[in-house]
């Protein structure tokens, strides 16, 4: 039997999302297939043009960046800087690529709901192997604990959000339990990996389950269980170690002494990509600068000190300051109006599954205000993904694109 041209799709899909906490490579991989499979899939079907007239501005705002990024680097401060620094922002495209060739297809809730599950699954198997092998630390799978925090955060309230505007016969109501429990289990992961930035996707995952019941359920039962277990979740971590440590280094840092901490180090990175957009406000110091930048004159002309073993951070911990130090505010403008653009979509149709967008881009922006989110492959592949999944769910929910041609 040959396999259909969807479920091609939708089984790469399942590997990027499968192989994330296991074997980035692995992931990577499936992702430039399922990005080649969709050219195929366009070109072969063709009425592309016609196609992007529904999202254009999208189109328009991750075209912009990845122009801004190729064109700093173009005028870098620094020869030394890789040409694949511009990588990130060119691959931020294959969002349009993936979403145009799933919506050539009568793509169905439970097609987006095995996706998403089979991500939160891969996170449970993690976690039953990270207990069998006793790890009592930090988890952090195979890359960086706050990566796979924010990352385990996002899934866990994308399963419990998706699981809330589930529509099935009743023979089939143990899938919100199911999709319920898996999503715990991400959180649960999440809460493992000492992440604190990932408390704020957390938050905003509950700020979902609130909207959509005053929305579409308007019980206050629920509301008062949502608000209560919001309650025991905050008094369950105030008193966690890495919590009261913030708040020391916050201390200090506002009073000037720098520490050595991750939070004062972060400071001194966003103190030093402030003061490089001052001198470079339009292109910055172009992509894949940074490093060099700290080697260079600059912590010492903007009083910054920096703590790294190698003299250097390979990111300024921050998505925002990152952008403006090496694109400049012509780059980081771009960013954001493509994240206003995907928040624009979901807020126009909240109550008719926008919800699940709203929160992904919200929550990828909650951490980038501590971590670069395109400074690795892997991480710009989650953000690609879990973009095309919002805007189809959207899709799914009986969404016209023609009431956004104006916006979209």
């Amino acid at each position: 039997m040959i396999v259909s041209q969807r479920s091609v799709l939708i089984g790469l899909m399942m590997i990027c999302f499968a192989a994330q906490p296991w074997h980035r490579d692995t992931g990577i991989a499936a992702y430039q297939l399922l990005v080649l499979f969709s050219c195929f899939v366009l070109f072969r079907h063709g009425e592309i043009l016609r196609s992007l007239k529904n999202i254009r501005w999208l189109v328009v705002g991750l075209l912009l960046l990845a122009f801004t990024s190729i064109i700093s680097w173009l005028f870098r401060e620094y020869q030394e800087a890789p040409f694949r620094a511009v990588k990130p922002y060119v691959l931020l495209l294959s969002v349009i690529l993936i979403y145009l060739a799933l919506q050539r297809f009568n793509l169905m809730q439970r097609h987006l709901l095995l996706i998403v599950f089979t991500a939160g699954l891969s996170l449970a198997a993690y976690a039953i192997s990270e207990h069998l092998a006793g790890n009592y630390g930090r988890w952090s799978a195979v890359e960086n604990a706050v990566d796979f925090g924010n990352y385990s955060a996002i899934i866990g309230g994308l399963l419990i959000l998706l699981a809330v505007h589930f529509k099935g016969d009743k023979g089939r109501k143990f899938v919100p339990a199911l999709l319920f429990l898996v999503g715990g289990v991400a959180f649960y992961a999440s809460f493992r990996s000492g992440t604190r930035s990932s408390l704020a996707i957390v938050a905003l995952a509950l700020v979902g389950l609130l909207f959509y019941t005053l929305i579409a359920k308007r019980s206050w039962t629920v509301i008062g269980l949502i608000l209560l277990f919001g309650l025991v979740a905050g008094y369950a971590i105030k008193d966690n170690p890495r919590i009261g440590y913030m708040g020391v280094e916050l201390t200090k840092a506002m009073e000037g002494n720098y520490s050595s901490g991750s939070l004062g180090q972060r400071l001194e990175l966003w103190r030093l990509s402030a003061c490089i957009a001052k001198d470079t406000p339009v292109l910055g110091v172009g992509p894949g600068a940074l490093k060099y930048a700290q080697l260079d004159k600059w912590p010492e002309r903007c009083g910054v000190t920096i703590r790294a073993s190698r003299g250097y951070f390979y990111q300024a911990h921050s998505v925002y300051f990152q952008t403006l130090a090496t694109l400049g505010g012509g780059g980081l403008l771009s960013l954001l109006f493509v994240f206003g653009v995907l928040i624009f979509f979901g807020v126009q149709r909240l109550n008719k599954g926008g919800i699940p967008l709203v929160f992904v881009s919200l929550s990828f922006m909650s951490a980038g205000l501590t971590v670069d989110l395109f400074f690795k492959d892997f991480l710009v592949v989650r953000f690609v993904l879990l973009v095309v999944i919002g805007l189809c769910w959207l899709q799914l929910q009986n969404y016209d694109t023609r009431r956004l041609e104006g916006v979209t």
